[in-house]
């Protein structure tokens, strides 16, 4: 298709264009291989936003990870035609959700049909607000039933159909045989630590899953794929982790290792399976599910190629670009906060966004693509206009000053990352409002050792010796929860509020957990109380009930909110 000629009339005027796209091919050819104008960013560590917006019901965290989920499911092919934003329109009138899609070519119809199928489970479940298991099921289905392609792509497996633009190189072979090379060759002290926490065995079985989707007879992919996610994501959730590659930085591993390219598609394996979890629930959460009966899908219309003054190719308007115009020609009492995306974003997208000042976003490569480019809006009216040409004379001085530079960014992060629920807490930016997890240790006898998460400090994983045994997750609608503990049990986790409790069972033999509402508890002298946010508790912290050797009983809760009672019973020999 041929590039669409553009007048000289509108934001880019001969010289604005002329000048712009010289500065940035300048800066482009000052770049050697793999360098970058500025360090990549991951804005989820340094959220701007902070503190409850009552014009919304979800927080920015929340529409942020939404509207990463709906992109990265969105970018079904290994293809740049593929790679998606999306932002995520909130009305609390109605109620209502709109999951708005911009690719960089307008999304096909299977994809549109897919992603549709997805939000009718989520919209049904709404509804009827039963039958969790059930309709996570379904939703799973739909998930990989869209992203087969996707997957295989990623494992590199025999029914993968290898792209013309990705050559064959050593990432081309299985994902299995790869993740095999790289446990052989985790030697020393970095490869008795991966031992020791049990996760050298769990690679090992997640080889195994990977390699029966590749030898798998076709009628059996549908079971083997989700097998495959299951078990990715299992390595990504290892522990008290949020992902693989987390894990093995605290492990010590290089960055060479815990970025590699093997850990990171683990990690965007497992999210597959996540994404579920975080829908589901959702979609069932007292505050979100009025929210999800009204969830409706929309799709921007992309841009053809563009022939710009100054640019030697042709340029293109990449998905979050289409974003922000949309909303400069709709605007909304409550503006969308932030642009998911399939792919980091690029350099020139993340200058442009920060200019333009409404919108936040997950990450930035900040590799530079100088085909990139704002179109011409016949809608515009002289202050937008006249707002956007200085926007582009903004990014055009930030652009000029890093000529100037005398060196630049090493950069060989990969474009796209699999983001992981909770902001990460680092020390320099923890507050007293970060969200603690809890630990609670229970051994085979009358004693609890509780470790606690304080908002500045990192919780020490627990060491598993077995990664066969199993894991739940619960939220507080599955409130009472009466779980059976037994040799094949290994962790419960609980996320309620924005406490995380994780319930390390392991050493178990046989016994029953309950955990159940407690508001009447506040105040109470004869249960030990917990405060999570209890700065004095980073520490272990040991409980024993002289009352009965088989039985505990105490309450956690997040400064007196959320209150728990949790009671273990040892049923087996202790």
């Amino acid at each position: 298709m041929a590039p669409k000629p553009v007048a000289h009339s509108g934001i880019w005027t001969p010289q604005l264009s002329q000048t712009f796209y010289t500065h940035a091919n300048q800066l482009s050819k000052k770049l050697k291989s793999q360098q970058s104008p500025r360090q990549p960013q991951n804005y989820r560590q340094s959220c701007s936003y902070s503190g409850k917006d009552e014009r919304y019901i979800l927080s920015y965290e929340e529409e942020l990870h939404l509207a990463d989920h709906f992109a990265f499911l969105a970018h079904v092919a290994e293809s740049v035609a593929c790679v998606s934003a999306v932002t995520i329109e909130e009305n609390r009138e109605l109620p209502s959700l709109t999951v708005r899609l911009a690719s960089n070519e307008t999304p096909r119809d299977h994809v549109v049909e897919g992603l549709s199928r997805i939000l009718d489970v989520l919209r049904e479940h709404a509804i009827e607000g039963r039958h969790r298991h059930t309709y996570k099921s379904r939703l799973f289905d739909a998930v990989i039933n869209l992203s087969k392609d996707r997957i295989y792509g990623r494992l590199r497996s025999s029914q993968w159909k290898r792209p013309q633009h990705v050559k064959a190189t050593g990432n081309t072979g299985p994902l299995y045989l790869r993740i095999e090379s790289k446990l052989q060759q985790a030697k020393g002290k970095f490869g008795k630590a991966m031992r020791h926490a049990g996760l050298y065995a769990a690679l090992t079985k997640l080889c195994v899953a990977l390699k029966a989707v590749d030898l798998g007879a076709e009628s059996e992919q549908p079971h083997l794929l989700q097998l495959a996610i299951q078990e990715s994501y299992s390595i990504s959730k290892y522990g008290t982790f949020k992902s693989l590659e987390a894990h093995l930085r605290a492990l010590g591993a290089s960055q060479d290792v815990s970025q590699s390219r093997e850990v990171l598609e683990i990690d965007k394996l497992g999210k597959y399976f996540e994404l579920c979890d975080d829908l589901i629930r959702l979609s069932r959460q007292p505050e979100t599910r009025p929210l999800c009966q009204n969830i409706s899908l929309e799709i921007c219309t992309s841009f053809p190629e563009i022939k710009r003054s100054g640019s030697p190719s042709p340029c293109h308007v990449h998905g979050e670009v289409q974003l922000v115009l949309f909303y400069e020609k709709n605007p909304r009492q409550t503006l969308p906060r932030a642009i998911g995306s399939s792919k980091s974003a690029c350099f020139l997208c993340d200058l442009f966004i920060k200019k333009h000042g409404k919108f936040g976003l997950s990450h930035s490569h900040m590799k530079l693509y100088t085909m990139w480019t704002i179109p011409e809006i016949p809608w515009m009216n002289t202050e937008q206009r006249q707002r956007f040409q200085r926007l582009i004379h903004a990014m055009d001085t930030e652009i000029v000053l890093l000529l100037k530079e005398k060196s630049y960014h090493p950069n060989h992060a990969m474009e796209s990352r699999a983001h992981m629920r909770l902001i990460d807490q680092v020390p320099d930016i923890a507050s007293s409002n970060a969200s603690p997890a809890v630990s609670v240790i229970i051994r085979n006898s009358n004693l609890l050792v509780m470790v606690e998460n304080a908002s500045a400090t990192m919780l020490e994983p627990v060491p598993v010796q077995n990664p066969a045994i199993s894991s739940s997750v619960y939220y507080s609608e599955d409130l009472p929860i009466k779980e059976d503990i037994g040799p094949s049990t290994r962790l419960l986790t609980l996320l309620i509020g924005k406490v995380d409790y994780i319930f390390d069972c392991e050493d178990v033999e046989s016994g029953q957990l309950q955990i159940s509402s407690h508001i009447e508890g506040a105040g109470r002298k004869d249960v030990f109380r917990v405060n999570a946010r209890d700065p004095d508790l980073d520490s272990i912290l040991s409980l024993r009930d002289g009352a009965d050797d088989h039985m505990l009983t105490f309450c956690v809760h997040d400064n007196d909110r959320h209150e728990l009672e949790v009671v273990f019973r040892w049923t087996g020999s202790i």
